[in-house]
């Protein structure tokens, strides 16, 4: 059965401004402290994260600057979980605006769904403190 995850913040910035560092599918590393390399693979679309005991591989499904969203699969990952599609996105609001993150995934059996979906709030509500952080200071 699907597991869903839900995580925003407020970032009291400009969204395009937000936007220009949260909408580089291979910049995680740039505003995330818990990913310490992340780069585009050569064939663009394809994002490799590389975390201490993991290699992630997550593909970009879709980019809508209009809208200022990205979806993305996991191609290969060590989370306990299958099937795992997100998106990330922002949007205005009056204090500057709102990012979020939105992902479906499919516990590996064996491993509770709430175990994965706090690891993935947790890793979400990080990244978004430091980017909040980064504009707000």
């Amino acid at each position: 059965m699907s597991t869903t995850v839900t995580v925003s913040r407020t970032i009291k910035a400009p969204l395009d401004e937000v936007w220009a560092v949260l909408g580089d599918f291979g910049g995680l590393a740039a505003w995330h402290p818990l990913v310490p390399n992340s780069h585009l693979a050569e064939d663009g679309v394809s994002r490799i994260i590389k975390i201490p005991g993991m290699d992630v591989v997550e593909v970009l499904d879709l980019a809508e600057s209009t809208d200022r969203s990205q979806t993305y699969t996991v191609e290969r990952s060590v989370m306990p979980m299958t099937n795992y599609r997100a998106t990330i996105s922002i949007r205005e609001a009056p204090e500057g605006c709102v990012v979020e993150y939105q992902s479906r995934f499919d516990p590996k059996l064996g491993v509770p769904a709430s175990v994965t979906r706090k690891m993935l709030e947790r890793f979400f509500k990080t990244g978004f403190a430091a980017l909040a952080k980064k504009f707000e200071s």
